[in-house]
């Protein structure tokens, strides 16, 4: 994914206002499909507030929080969920996962990404990835 198209979405759909706001948000990631991500953090409310974020390949589709901003834009729950899902795929703490149909793009899949075979994901290939992952840092490659 290019993660500069997160920062696009928030520019374009934020005040700076909530962008700034956002530096004092710690959202949790719940759970998370390839291109659905829930998060949850603690807001002014006695329960936490829930993030949702929905994927379209390298663009975000679509968010949504439960928080009460009702203002113009996205929350700042919302852009502090993107610029942890950014960051988390950035540093490869999240993998994103590319089925088959995009085999012609699996020589531009970045550190963090592994290509899928018949929608399965099998512990040699985690095993594989990881053994990739810790020889690129050993070296200072990625």
């Amino acid at each position: 994914m290019n993660t500069k198209n997160v920062d696009t979405f928030i520019k374009a759909n934020s005040t700076p206002n909530s962008r700034s706001g956002a530096n004092y948000v710690y959202p949790k990631l719940i759970q998370n499909t390839a291109d659905y991500f829930e998060y949850q953090c603690k807001g002014s409310e006695r329960t936490p507030y829930t993030i949702t974020i929905e994927l379209d390949g390298d663009n975000v589709k679509a968010t949504s929080c439960n928080c009460p901003y009702h203002y113009t834009g996205i929350c700042k729950h919302t852009i502090a969920a993107l610029n942890t899902l950014k960051n988390d795929i950035n540093s490869g703490e999240i993998l994103l996962l590319f089925p088959i149909e995009n085999q012609e793009n699996s020589n531009k899949l970045k550190s963090n990404q592994i290509l899928l075979k018949d929608n399965l994901l099998d512990w040699d290939s985690i095993e594989e990835f990881q053994s990739d992952t810790i020889k690129r840092q050993s070296f200072g490659l990625g």
